[in-house]
């Protein structure tokens, strides 16, 4: 079980940074590319905070 778990999280870690990775050439510029990814990026992380478990969301809000 632990091992599959740790297999879990490698493939979502790989799939933030590269999530991660579109984003960052967006720091410190205000064009309307980066404004939509910014909004992109947020509406997924929002989505993936909704998935959580209930005790896991309320520790992530606080």
């Amino acid at each position: 079980m632990v091992r599959n778990r740790c297999i879990d999280y490698i493939r979502k870690s790989e799939s933030i940074k590269t999530l991660h990775d579109s984003i960052a050439p967006c720091q410190g510029k205000n064009d309307v590319e980066c404004t939509f990814i910014s909004a992109e990026f947020e509406t997924w992380l929002m989505y993936k905070i909704t998935l959580l478990p209930k005790k896991s969301r309320i520790a992530f809000e606080y």
